[in-house]
C-alpha cells in the first residue's frame, strides 16, 4: 500500500438517495390516487382472480376510495419522514467519525481498497450504532447536526406529526402545526396563485422561497392530502441540501480548513 493515501468522506450520495426515495414514496401515492379517479383502482380490487374458489369481496359500502387515499398518504408521509430520519442518522455518524479523525485498523489490510472498503464498513457500522440509539431521539438528532431556525422547526413538526399519525391514531391532543418551504412566483408585486396567468406588459416574474404553514387542530382527526404531501417533498429537497452544506462547512471550519 502507498504510503501517502488520502480517503475522502463526501455526505453528497446520501442526499442523492433520501431524493431518490422520497420521490419514489411520490411516484407511487400519485398512481394509487390517479388510478382512485379514473376508477381502475377499485375496478382492479373487485377483478376476480383466475383460478380462486372462495375470493373476498369488497362491500359496494365499504367506502374504499376515501379508506384508500387516506392510507396511502399517510403511508407516502411515514415513509418519507422514516428515510428522511435515516438521512440524519447518517449525517450524525459521518460527522462523529469526521471529529474522531482517525480509523483504529484491526485487522491487516494490504491494498488501498481493502483500507477504502475498511473505512467505508467502519461509517456504516457507527451509522447502525446511531440509528439504533433508542436514547437519541429525532429531536436529540436535530440538536447534534445543529439544525437551527427554519429547517429546526421544521423537522420537529414532521417528528411531531408521524408520532401521532403512528401511536395517536392521527388523533392529535393538542394541535400541530406543520411547516413547508414553498417556491413563491410573484409577477410584480402579486403571487400568482393560479395557472392561466396574464402577465402584463413589463412586469417581472420573480420568485423565493417562504416558509408556509398548516395547523391540524386538537381532536380532529388528521387527513394529509395530495398537496401536503407535495409540499413536504419539495421541503425535504430544500431542507436536506441545507444541511448536507452547513454539516460540512461546520466540519471544515472545525478543521481549520477553507469553506469552497
Amino acid at each position: 500500500m502507498a504510503n501517502d493515501l488520502t480517503l475522502t468522506f463526501k455526505p453528497d450520495s446520501w442526499h442523492s438517495d433520501l431524493i431518490r426515495a422520497v420521490d419514489g414514496h411520490v411516484a407511487q401515492l400519485k398512481n394509487v390516487l390517479r388510478a382512485l379517479e379514473d376508477g381502475q383502482f377499485i375496478e382492479r380490487a373487485r377483478a376476480h382472480r383466475p383460478g380462486v374458489v372462495v375470493q373476498l369481496g369488497l362491500a359496494e359500502n365499504s367506502a374504499v376510495e376515501e379508506v384508500a387515499a387516506q392510507t396511502a398518504t399517510s403511508t407516502c408521509f411515514k415513509a418519507i419522514a422514516s428515510d428522511f430520519i435515516s438521512f440524519l442518522d447518517r449525517l450524525i455518524a459521518f460527522q462523529r467519525l469526521m471529529r474522531q479523525g482517525t480509523i483504529h485498523i484491526q485487522r491487516d489490510l494490504v491494498s488501498a481498497e481493502e483500507l477504502l472498503e475498511y473505512a467505508k464498513q467502519t461509517l456504516e457500522d457507527l451509522y447502525g450504532i446511531v440509528a439504533r440509539d433508542r436514547a437519541l431521539t429525532n429531536p436529540k438528532k436535530v440538536a447534534e447536526l445543529a439544525l437551527t431556525g427554519d429547517d429546526e422547526q421544521i423537522a420537529l413538526s414532521y417528528f411531531t406529526l408521524r408520532r401521532c399519525i403512528e401511536h395517536h391514531g392521527s388523533m392529535p391532543d393538542s394541535d400541530i402545526t406543520l411547516y413547508f418551504k414553498l417556491i413563491v412566483i410573484f409577477a410584480g408585486d402579486k403571487e400568482i396563485t393560479a395557472l392561466p396567468y396574464v402577465a402584463k406588459a413589463g412586469q417581472a416574474i420573480s420568485m423565493k422561497i417562504d416558509v408556509s404553514s398548516k395547523t391540524f387542530p386538537a381532536g380532529t382527526r388528521i387527513t394529509l392530502t395530495e398537496d401536503d404531501i407535495d409540499h413536504i417533498a419539495m421541503t425535504i429537497r430544500f431542507m436536506a441540501s441545507e444541511i448536507v452544506r452547513c454539516v460540512s462547512a461546520r466540519l471544515l471550519a472545525e478543521r481549520g480548513a477553507p469553506n469552497p
